[in-house]
């Protein structure tokens, strides 16, 4: 017991006179408050409660940045996002921004287009057809069921120029504008090509007929 109460007994403190008779006495505690101070004002931003903060990040040049370009309609869909690298002011002038209205409009002609093309290669292939049937011609039957698919494809050509290509507005775009005119204009004018290949098929099925 009587070694217990020795080794729990506290150390007593060292009197000023004593620290100042050590070979490496420590700093008085005003001198050390001070420093630990300045080297919180070096290193970082003093809270209100006195603790030290990291400094402020400053961001590099070179790093990416977050960038909004503006747009027409208050809404782009391409902007720059947190990641992508900062562009050039010469790679930036060249970048085209889209807005809603005309990404919309850009991509009702892109569905058109995938249509319409499927309906060229159709109509192209019975005309084939039609052409390369004289050494052993269709029967009747063939050249009926080839007169009911051109009708069909016919009547989904017209339906996709009526409710489709007439149908995106282009008037109120901006930045897509002209790709869409362009796009309605080169689609119409196929679909007059495509009519007239069309009738050009059906007379062909009606000479095949008699």
């Amino acid at each position: 017991a009587n070694r217990l109460e020795t080794t729990e007994a506290k150390v007593p403190a060292l009197s000023a006179t004593e620290e100042e008779a050590l070979p490496f006495s420590p700093p008085p505690a005003s001198r050390r408050q001070k420093g630990n101070k300045a080297k919180a004002a070096k290193d970082g931003v003093q809270s209100p409660v006195g603790q030290p903060q990291p400094p402020p990040v400053v961001p590099d040049p070179g790093e990416f940045v977050l960038e909004d370009a503006g747009s027409e309609d208050d809404n782009l869909v391409n902007r720059q996002l947190r990641g992508t690298p900062a562009a050039s002011p010469k790679v930036r002038g060249m970048q085209r921004h889209l807005s809603v209205k005309s990404t919309q409009a850009l991509d009702q002609l892109s569905e058109i287009e995938g249509r319409l093309v499927r309906i060229e290669m159709r109509v192209a292939a019975l005309h084939s057809r039609l052409e390369a049937d004289r050494p052993s011609p269709l029967s009747l039957g063939e050249l009926g069921s080839l007169k009911t698919e051109l009708a069909l494809l016919e009547a989904e050509a017209h339906k996709l120029e009526t409710g489709g290509v007439d149908g995106v507005y282009t008037g109120g775009l901006c930045s897509g504008k002209a790709d869409a005119k362009a796009a309605k204009r080169s689609q119409l004018e196929r679909l007059e090509a495509l009519f007239v290949q069309v009738d050009r098929v059906f007379q062909l099925v009606k000479q095949r007929q008699v």
